[in-house]
């Protein structure tokens, strides 16, 4: 037991737990979640990696890093990145076991969206500032640049599944309000973030966001809850 738990009760959710039983996260305290601390990544593409947790949990947030995918790795999780002025993606395969997580950097303005191609894989996108992914026909279809056999550019029209932008995972200002409040008692900048994190159930894919407060260097981040629920979508793959 570290010495946070003893003072204040709370330690970071179990990654192991998470996996096999997602909702469970909805019964621990309000700032128990997941961060996802990918700086290894920078300047990378998305892909197949394997996720774990380091640290000790401090302010019960559990630190979701990442291992190159390796023989070893029986069950590869995936990994998309931030790109600034476009959108970071990864494409996962449909019928992933349950327990894939697939995970990407803080959200503050982006937008997640999923698809799905003619060829039955998903994409996970990262959309800066949910400006920079064009949606037609209602909304039903998301069009991605691509270049055409004959080297003229065109449009590869996959099925949207999943669309969350900004208003559906920041409720309200509750993330700004007590980014102000904690800067303000304590002096020092506090930045609010939204850690976006999709799982893979038995017969359907969530979404779960986890609110995390974070300031300088060898201060503990501290979490706390958006909306009602973590879960902020549910949708299946073959929809």
């Amino acid at each position: 037991m570290g010495l946070y738990e003893l003072i204040f009760g709370e330690t970071a959710p179990s990654l192991a737990t998470f996996r096999a039983t997602p909702g469970s996260i909805e019964h621990g305290d309000e700032g128990q979640g997941f961060i996802c601390d990918l700086g290894q990544f920078a300047g990378q593409g998305g892909g197949p990696c394997q996720f774990t947790t380091q640290g000790g949990g401090e302010g019960g947030i559990g630190r979701i890093t990442a291992m190159p995918v390796t023989a070893a790795t029986l069950q590869p999780d995936y990994y998309f990145p931030y790109v600034t002025g476009g959108y970071g993606s990864v494409a996962v395969p449909m019928g992933s076991p349950a327990g894939t997580i697939v995970g990407t950097g803080a959200m503050n303005g982006c937008r997640l969206l999923v698809s799905r191609d003619d060829a039955n894989q998903l994409h996970f996108y990262h959309d800066a500032n949910g400006q920079h992914l064009n949606l037609v026909n209602g909304g039903v279809h998301v069009a991605i640049p691509v270049t055409l056999p004959n080297g003229l550019p065109g449009s590869d029209l996959q099925k949207v599944l999943c669309d969350i932008p900004e208003s559906k995972y920041a409720k309200g200002n509750r993330g700004f309000d007590l980014s102000v409040q904690r800067t303000q008692s304590s002096g020092a900048p506090v930045m609010f973030q939204h850690h976006l994190i999709a799982i893979r159930r038995s017969d359907c894919w969530e979404v779960y966001n986890f609110g995390v407060l974070v300031s300088g260097p060898g201060t503990a981040p501290e979490g706390y809850r958006d909306g009602p629920a973590k879960l902020v979508a549910r949708f299946p793959e073959d929809g």
